[in-house]
């Protein structure tokens, strides 16, 4: 299987990756504000995740469905699954893929941290957040609380390293 944007190595080494709890590296791209056109914002994050989980069978996802506070996992909503439950890839352009992945439950090894970046020189949350539209800062109220639970997909594109039996495998 040719995924873009991620490497054979890196591929095989998530579809061993089965409902482990594994080290990732990632990094998302900020569109700046108007007033900050031109200036590159980066943020780069180390998380501990799941991968290869199915949904339905997550404890927290089946225990509601039993009692009826939610539905059977329907289709993520613009992908589709190609290497399930692994990669997905966009319904509006297929050369874009994802990794699904699930955050974890508390404790201070599974938390994540993020490093931010403008123009290429680290700097604070607090100065990068301000260099983005208000809709997109972690304060702005209307923003989804982030939930553990639900899955987060990163793009084969933002994805920088894995960690697997404590070896990081860069995709390259």
């Amino acid at each position: 299987m040719n995924i873009p944007n991620l490497s054979s190595s890196l591929l095989t080494r998530i579809l061993s990756r089965k409902g482990h709890n594994t080290s990732i590296v990632y990094q998302t791209l900020g569109q700046p504000s108007a007033e900050f056109k031109g200036h590159s914002l980066v943020k780069r994050t180390t998380a501990v995740v799941r991968m290869g989980a199915a949904f339905r069978n997550m404890t927290s996802v089946s225990e509601a469905i039993e009692a009826g506070e939610r539905g059977e996992p329907e289709k993520p909503f613009g992908k589709t699954w190609i290497q399930y439950p692994y990669i997905l890839q966009s319904d509006k352009n297929p050369s874009v893929h994802y990794i699904r992945t699930y955050g974890n439950h508390g404790g201070k090894i599974q938390s994540s941290t993020s490093e931010y970046f403008v123009d290429g020189i680290p700097t604070s949350k607090e100065a990068y957040e301000s260099m983005l539209p208000a809709s997109k800062r972690s304060d702005y109220a209307g923003r989804k609380p982030y939930n553990p639970d639900e899955p987060r997909d990163i793009t084969t594109s933002n994805l920088l390293a894995i960690k697997i039996d404590g070896e990081w495998v860069k995709n390259s």
